[in-house]
């Protein structure tokens, strides 16, 4: 998809690791490219699983600041009414949850909230797919905390 993308005439496509929770650096990003950035992907994830009552405030705070916190500091970076769209890639743990995962679980179903009251915003949820490494993961604890996710899930190759 990417060359695809990058082939397209008018379109300058690119794909840059940045700090997008500072607000300094999504300015340094999105600054240049005003007032011609069209859209937004938001696919920023942080992990810290762990059983609720073992999770730090930090790590809570660290995981919620990777999905709510990086669409607040685009807020404040541009003026996100300008953008065609803002399309915030999701998590069925939000929806199901997953044991070890209320944090991720958390900054899921908030950033799909507020990506709902954008205009031009959605979320996209991700089934599973059944043949990747993380669900081909047997015979382990991640076997027996993904298996409420099967019958939402498919296969890599359709």
């Amino acid at each position: 998809m990417y060359r695809y993308l990058k082939s397209l005439p008018g379109i300058d496509f690119r794909l840059e690791a940045v700090d997008a929770t500072s607000l300094m650096a999504m300015k340094n990003l999105c600054g240049p490219l005003q007032p011609n950035l069209g859209g937004c992907f938001i696919l920023s994830a942080v992990l810290a699983d762990h059983v609720f009552q073992h999770l730090s405030q930090e790590e809570f705070e660290k995981v919620y600041a990777s999905k709510s916190g990086v669409l607040r500091t685009l807020q404040e970076a541009i003026d996100i009414s300008s953008l065609d769209f803002v399309i915030a890639f999701s998590s069925i743990s939000g929806l199901f949850g997953t044991q070890g995962q209320t944090n991720y679980a958390a900054a899921n179903t908030a950033l799909d909230e507020e990506t709902s009251r954008l205009a031009d915003g959605f979320s996209f949820i991700c089934p599973g797919i059944l043949d990747s490494t993380l669900m081909l993961a047997s015979e382990s604890v991640t076997e027996k905390n993904l298996d409420h996710f099967i019958e939402w899930s498919m296969s890599a190759e359709g």
